[in-house]
């Protein structure tokens, strides 16, 4: 009877144990994600303001031409109207939820 309840007790603790190493493992991995999609974010935030001052230093060949060096994200430039000069700035990631736009007048 005493070992039996001994094994008992050992088995709760070790239970115990690996349910709270699961969530300090998920806390991790939640935490390692948030990180990453901040990173992202500022990231996407820097290549908007480069972006508009590039805009209003450059004509619209230049502009059109522009492409970004960057595999993780995916650049749109376009003009609002043929005769504006309003351009529509996308960028977005490839893999994960970032996006962020902005309106240049030039």
């Amino acid at each position: 009877m005493k070992r039996s309840f001994v094994l008992l007790v050992t088995l709760g603790f070790i239970t115990l144990l690996m349910l709270y190493m699961i969530n300090i493992i998920e806390n991790k991995t939640i935490l390692s994600n948030i990180i990453k999609l901040k990173y992202l974010n500022i990231q996407t935030k820097i290549y908007i303001k480069k972006i508009k001052e590039y805009i209003l230093d450059h004509n619209d060949q230049e502009i059109q031409a522009f492409k970004l060096n960057d595999n993780r994200f995916n650049l749109n430039i376009a003009k609002i109207d043929t005769n504006s000069t309003k351009y529509f700035i996308e960028i977005n990631s490839k893999n994960n939820t970032i996006r962020r736009y902005m309106i240049v007048e030039k």
